[in-house]
């Protein structure tokens, strides 16, 4: 995502920026809105901007004199200016500084949305040729194939699979998902390496690492015609992967192929059926990730996002699935899960508070205190006290065991 820093010494404008526009829908974060040039340079002092729209006219540092400043440190910063009337030498100097573009008020939603999602195309573009040149070619095509696909039905454009040497304009190609044994040990072999040799044996493939056990793979390949000779093809790379995989011990591994495509608008449906095949149902899925849920529960930083990374799938289709088939939000089970596993502990161990807290994955005790008294209708203190006289007129409450799990 963008980020954009607007400049305006006009508090009715200030005001406007934040709500005239769907900043989220545009791909930019409007990461704070400065009240003058000074408040803007000393913001940049602490934090960093992709976009500048500024106005021009300020008092103490007009917009083109904060853009010189802003420009001679940051120079990859990228400047729109507003100006209240056409001004050539404003205009002129706007040009020596690489401004994208000089715009006079009065200055529509729709003007201004274009004009902001071209400043974006130009800065994705920097960022992915600073990419390349950074970590080289096969990582970068590896790291946008991967950010490709967590997009929830984003098509790849020509010009960034040109980018990219991604060519998609002739023949078949599919995507597939390699998934590996739990007992698969890769610390010997990383999965850098193991994407690197794997490509050198596979032609017109790109691996991506998608989790500890998984890969994912693009095969795509202009000597083939037809769906039919590609379905044959890909068996052929299947077993060709499994040989290979097996030199490097690995050797239980399974395949989830998604649909063929024959251009680029095709590669995300095809990715999306073959996460679909690889859970093979929505209620398979969500055993999966309660089994994980019930394995990692004490982990801290365990939420909705880091689990659907895990298992590939995009946050917001793991939500909705969720609470369909469970009647129960994801987070709603975590919470359940892990009030249910302290009151085990209290039950049978004489650990302190705070040390259950810490063993079911809360981060203070005081926390895991409110959301115990809120789920049981009764206090740790309380229920400790139940435990050893079960017939006090405090354990009355304790008939609640939750929500069963």
């Amino acid at each position: 995502m963008i980020r954009l820093m607007f400049v305006d010494d006009d508090s009715i404008s200030q005001r406007a920026i934040r709500k005239s526009l769907d900043w989220k829908q545009l791909g930019i974060e409007l990461s704070y809105v400065a009240c003058d040039g000074i408040d803007a340079l000393e913001y940049l002092q602490s934090n960093t901007v992709d976009l500048i729209l500024s106005d021009v006219m300020m008092p103490v540092l007009n917009g083109i004199e904060m853009a010189k400043e802003i420009h001679a440190i940051y120079s990859d910063i990228l400047f729109i200016f507003i100006s209240g009337y056409q001004d050539f030498i404003f205009a002129q100097q706007a040009l020596k500084l690489n401004a994208f573009d000089y715009l006079t008020k009065p200055i529509s939603k729709e003007d201004l949305s274009k004009t902001l999602l071209a400043a974006c195309k130009q800065l994705n573009v920097r960022k992915q040729e600073k990419l390349i040149k950074e970590i080289g070619l096969t990582l970068a095509k590896r790291n946008y194939l991967s950010e490709l696909l967590a997009k929830d039905a984003t098509k790849p454009t020509r010009e960034e699979l040109e980018r990219y040497k991604i060519d998609l304009t002739e023949g078949f190609g599919a995507i597939g998902i390699i998934k590996m044994a739990m007992e698969t040990k890769l610390s010997t072999y990383g999965h850098t390496q193991l994407c690197d040799f794997l490509e050198q044996k596979i032609p017109h493939s790109i691996f991506v690492q998608q989790s500890y056990l998984e890969l994912l793979f693009l095969y795509y390949t202009k000597a083939i015609t037809s769906e039919i000779s590609y379905e044959t093809a890909m068996t052929e790379v299947k077993q060709s992967i499994k040989k290979l995989l097996l030199e490097k011990g690995i050797q239980e591994v399974d395949f989830n192929i998604g649909t063929p495509f024959a251009d680029g608008n095709g590669l995300t449906n095809s990715y999306f059926s073959a996460v679909k095949s690889r859970t093979d149902s929505n209620a398979k899925l969500i055993e999966m990730v309660k089994e994980y849920y019930y394995l990692h529960y004490q982990e801290k930083n365990l939420n909705l996002k880091s689990i659907a990374k895990e298992f590939a799938i995009n946050p917001c289709y793991l939500t909705v699935v969720f609470k369909k088939e469970t009647n129960i939000s994801a987070y709603s089970f975590l919470i359940k899960l892990r009030l249910n596993k302290a009151k085990e502990l209290l039950s049978t161990t004489d650990m302190r508070i705070y040390e259950i807290a810490d063993a079911v994955g809360y981060s203070s005790n005081q926390y895991l205190s409110f959301s115990f008294k809120e789920q049981f209708g009764i206090t740790i203190s309380d229920y400790k006290k139940s435990l050893e006289n079960p017939h006090a007129p405090w354990a009355e409450s304790n008939t609640s065991s939750g929500v069963p799990l």
